[in-house]
């Protein structure tokens, strides 16, 4: 069993990790939980855990000073998943780059939290299959570079070695590449067949890539899952710039030709240093990762480009994208699915490589999205049912352009029919509150009260009247007021003070001053100028 340690300074997410995972379906088992940083260091020193999954910000001694705390070696044994809030990301960040696997974005969902496990537990074992590499001083001790394999893998470290010798095999004038090759799609017939019946023709495809790749040119089995089938090839050096259209590019058509399937390829680093095999498996299982990223069936380490969020970038960018798309739905901007598509873009920049938190951020936004439109009384519905619906939708997507198509898409029809349905109610809800305006411009009028009777939120009422009437409520109670007040002004004796009661102010300099900048003049001297003309209105 795994050891596992939960760290957080909130009791309710603690238990609510605990109970949200059948720890013993994944080999692991919760050892302890702590609430701040202190008792973590504690904790690992006295239970030695495998996973530690805690919050990036704790009492004492915060996550990153944990690891720091820890050394180099402990941390390469002890797999870090982090919990953080957006704002934190930048300190997530930080985190990644000392070797955390991963980390999840507040609230942790099931299924988020799930994978990450099942990532850690890959590192685990990769750990323990190459974790001799770094001894290794020459091919005599390849027999040491497999003593960990034994567990959980198709091959003993005997067996490989064995093989290797009836083979001949050996590494003079050849290089190491790591290979990790999956099935990304079966065929319609294949898709349909019962889980056992694909299990069983995955198992007899990926004994064909290892026929094609090891069988022929020599290397060895480092683990087959569910996902891919990971290998490490010895070729040639002559090989080294040739190796993908010679070797890699006949051995997926005719896989593919044979079982009508699509194959997925990572390619790792090439190295002649047999301690740097770690590396290149590492690196090959990132660059078939990247496939919901890249949108390509062979992905070669060598030729992904890390995207660059540059200056501004990261959540701050992400923070002034996704209020402009917010913006523009008050102002029924046209171009919405547009700015949609630019917040999209730049999760994509963040979280390049990370699956999960792309798929969890695109979902906040969805929701900021749609909780902004329930406050505008621009839709109805359960919010959840709303979430659950686009989750399934884009969690099945292949990959993250896919993806964006969809949220865009659906974005760019769902806002036309709320514009459509909003726009209709909103003439006649404008002609009612016109009318009120004019019935009680002397009173005290609010906006909130004015937004209560457009069934608005308070925030939205402004942009709502300017969108649909051109002018600012503010300005058309004033226009309305004014001209009641000048009627009075040459109608009546009435004194400024009594006027400006009665057309709805309070304060009199606020009156004569609106009275000025409309009819550029103080009402008492435009009383006194029209009755020396003899005009009346």
């Amino acid at each position: 069993m795994l050891k596992v340690l939960l760290a957080d300074d909130e009791e309710v997410i603690l238990n609510g990790i605990e109970k949200m995972i059948d720890w013993p379906s994944f080999g692991m088992e919760v050892v302890a939980k702590v609430t701040d940083g202190r008792a973590a260091l504690s904790a690992i020193e006295e239970f030695s855990p495998d996973i530690v999954i805690s919050d990036v910000k704790m009492p004492y001694i915060s996550g990153i000073e944990l690891l720091d705390e820890l050394g180099e070696e402990k941390r390469q044994k002890i797999k870090f998943i982090f919990i953080s809030a957006y704002q934190e990301f930048d300190y997530v960040k930080a985190a990644l780059s000392k070797g955390a696997v991963d980390y999840l974005l507040k609230p942790v969902r099931k299924k988020d939290l799930e994978n990450v496990l099942s990532k850690a537990t890959e590192q685990i074992d990769a750990l323990r299959t190459v974790e001799l590499f770094k001894d290794n001083k020459g091919t005599s001790r390849f027999r040491d570079i497999f003593s960990d394999m034994d567990e959980g893998y198709d091959y003993t470290s005997d067996y490989i070695y064995d093989s290797f010798l009836r083979k001949n095999v050996n590494t003079d004038g050849k290089f190491f590449v790591a290979l990790c090759v999956g099935i990304l799609r079966f065929n319609i017939g294949q898709e349909r067949a019962e889980y056992e019946k694909r299990k069983l023709l995955q198992f007899v495809i990926y004994n064909k890539i290892v026929e094609k790749i090891i069988g022929e040119e020599g290397g060895f089995v480092v683990k087959k899952d569910d996902n891919s089938c990971n290998m490490v090839a010895v070729l040639e050096d002559e090989k080294e710039n040739s190796f993908i259209r010679s070797i890699i590019l006949p051995m997926k058509k005719a896989i593919e030709d044979e079982y009508k399937i699509t194959l997925c390829v990572g390619i790792g680093d090439r190295t002649k240093d047999i301690n740097e095999i770690r590396m290149s498996y590492s690196s090959a299982k990132f660059a078939y990762d990247l496939y919901y990223f890249e949108d390509r069936e062979i992905i070669d380490i060598l030729d992904v480009d890390l995207p660059e969020t540059g200056e501004g970038g990261g959540i701050d960018e992400y923070n002034k994208l996704a209020e402009r798309v917010l913006s523009s739905i008050s102002s029924k901007n046209d171009e919405i699915s547009d700015d949609i598509r630019r917040v999209l873009m730049h999760i994509r920049k963040m979280h390049y490589g990370n699956r999960d938190a792309a798929l969890s951020l695109c979902m906040t936004f969805t929701g900021q999205l749609f909780e902004k439109l329930k406050n505008y009384k621009m839709i109805e519905g359960s919010f959840a049912e709303h979430q659950e619906t686009l989750l399934k939708e884009i969690s099945e997507k292949n990959t993250y352009n896919e993806m964006m198509d969809y949220v865009s898409g659906y974005y760019k029809g769902f806002m036309k029919k709320v514009y459509q349905n909003v726009q209709a109610k909103d003439v006649s809800v404008i002609l009612k509150i016109k009318e009120y305006m004019k019935d009680n411009y002397m009173n005290d009028i609010s906006l909130k009260q004015l937004a209560e009777m457009a069934c608005v939120s308070s925030s939205y009422f402004s942009t709502f009247f300017k969108n649909t009437t051109g002018e600012n409520y503010k300005s058309y109670l004033i226009n309305i007021r004014m001209e009641e007040a000048v009627k009075m002004v040459i109608n009546t004796d009435l004194k400024t003070y009594e006027i400006a009661e009665k057309v709805g102010y309070n304060n009199v300099r606020r009156f004569v001053d609106a009275f000025k900048n409309r009819y550029g003049q103080s009402p008492m001297e435009y009383r006194k100028m029209y009755k020396s003309s003899g005009k009346i209105i």
